[in-house]
């Protein structure tokens, strides 16, 4: 996943993640968490078993300044 960020926002992730204690990916991807379920995916399929209820996947985020 790429996320472009102009200066200024990436010096507010900076700040803000300083100012919470955490890094910016995990201030990231505290924030990602936050969105909503998508319905379809709200609802448990009865198929599935526990150990496949629960999915991670792991992604790269690259932040890339935007000069503008």
């Amino acid at each position: 996943m790429i996320i472009r960020l102009t200066d200024f926002e990436k010096k507010q992730l900076e700040q803000e993640a300083e100012r919470r204690g955490m890094t910016q990916s995990s201030l990231l991807r505290s924030l990602i968490a936050r969105f909503p379920v998508p319905v379809a995916s709200a609802l448990p399929n009865p198929r599935d078993s526990v150990r496949d209820s629960s999915h991670t996947h792991g992604v790269a985020l690259r932040c890339e300044m935007n000069r503008g």
